[in-house]
């Protein structure tokens, strides 16, 4: 009781500015949602969602799956490593964005078939060379534990573009137009960002010699599995929407990434906060995590997760109302989602504790099979059920992934001790 008290003082003194930016980013991406659903026809929110699905999966490519690896070792090092951290992380990034966003453009017109998801596509694509500034910089200072210093930062940006957005769709209805707006604010978070690690720094990044990247090929080697694993989990959680809009149609995408996109919202205060219990377990022990120290994480984020499902269940309530008629079985199907949140905070937890032991290839193993399971469910229960199908191969994957892993590879023994 006494180190989940210190552990929930060294996360409200370290992660609340971090914690109250997502719950406020949360509640205005309710808002452009809301205003997004309302102002479009349900056949171009299947399409828009369509495209998001793809564009995700591409930018998942473009992190390379290094994210937890790179904040484990910003957390434990020195300010000048920091900066040789972020700079190779950076760099990789930004290589792999290039080939990315050539590699799209060549052969977009192979496998896409619907022009207008090529267009919104055309204007996504470019956010992944972005996003590898914005991504690192955020990594750097979560890392760091020093989130406070771009809070209001942030939070102005998110209140400004947000507006911006429900103006642009209010007026024009135009999802490219919207687009273009979400690639303006990624943009100028990611200079704000940059500049701050920059001039914040004792050394600053612009004074680091070529010779001082010689974590880059460290960072290369541990993309080439982490990269197919994040690839493969983000297939893992998307694969049904690409499923129902070809065997379905774009209609039923539209309602069922509609609850997705609630699911999405409440995983990002979820994710925020179980990144935080691990830095902070993991600054607390430096020479080696505690079984029983982990307990008490576990305990931490179970606990958010269950607010976080009573939350969604809330939502359900109003979705008719909220988002018109067309969308009131969304929030049926939010209801069948919610027990995600769950699964998803102790297969989070997981993962990073999985990292930190260098178990990667545990990871990746573990995410093909989960992968693999997930499209044969699809294939099955899709044609048979539609949406519910893909409700019910969801829940049961996420369950295979949060519980059934822990069985399957146990050299974090004390894991599965403290799960069963």
């Amino acid at each position: 009781m006494n180190y989940f008290r210190s552990l929930l003082k060294t996360i409200a003194k370290s992660s609340s500015a971090q914690i109250i930016d997502q719950i406020i980013y949360s509640a205005l991406q309710f808002l452009v949602i809301a205003l997004l659903v309302r102002v479009m026809p349900v056949t171009k929110f299947g399409d828009f969602s369509y495209a998001l699905v793809i564009f995700l999966t591409i930018k998942s490519f473009g992190t390379l799956g290094i994210g937890m690896v790179y904040i484990k070792n910003v957390a434990l090092t020195n300010q000048d490593s920091k900066l040789i951290e972020t700079m190779s992380v950076l760099i990789v990034r930004l290589v792999a964005a290039i080939v990315l966003i050539g590699v799209y453009f060549i052969s977009a017109p192979l496998w896409i078939s619907s022009d207008d998801v090529q267009n919104l596509l055309n204007v996504m694509i470019i956010m992944i060379f972005i996003e590898a500034f914005k991504t690192t910089g955020e990594e750097y200072f979560t890392g760091t534990l020093k989130y406070e210093k771009i809070i209001c930062i942030k939070l102005t940006s998110h209140i400004i573009f947000t507006l911006l957005k429900c103006y642009m769709l209010f007026i024009y209805r135009d999802f490219i137009l919207f687009i273009y707006v979400n690639v303006l604010e990624v943009a100028s978070l990611a200079l704000i960002l940059v500049l701050k690690i920059h001039f914040s720094s004792s050394r600053q990044l612009g004074h680091l010699e070529v010779s001082h990247y010689s974590r880059i090929s460290h960072y290369l080697r541990s993309a080439a599995v982490l990269t197919l694993t994040a690839v493969s989990s983000m297939l893992l959680t998307r694969i049904d929407q690409l499923m129902i809009y070809h065997i379905v149609d774009s209609s039923a995408l539209a309602t069922y990434a509609l609850s997705i996109r609630f699911i999405d919202v409440l995983n990002v205060v979820q994710v925020s906060i179980c990144t935080y219990v691990f830095v902070a377990l993991t600054k607390q022990s430096p020479d080696g995590l505690e079984a029983s120290k982990v307990k008490v994480g576990y305990k931490l984020i179970a606990c958010v997760a269950i607010g976080l499902i009573v939350v969604a269940y809330i939502l359900t309530t109003g979705f008719s109302v909220i988002f018109g008629d067309d969308y009131s079985v969304s929030g049926l199907y939010l209801m069948f989602l919610s027990p995600i949140i769950f699964f998803g905070s102790i297969s989070n937890m997981n993962a990073k504790l999985m990292y930190y032991n260098d178990q990667t290839k545990q990871i990746f193993m573990c995410t093909i099979e989960s992968g693999i399971l997930n499209i044969i469910l699809n294939l099955i229960l899709i044609p048979v059920y539609g949406v519910y199908g893909a409700i019910f191969s969801t829940l049961i994957v996420s369950f295979y992934i949060a519980i059934i892993r822990d069985y399957l590879y146990n050299d974090l023994r004390y894991i599965t001790k403290l799960r069963f």
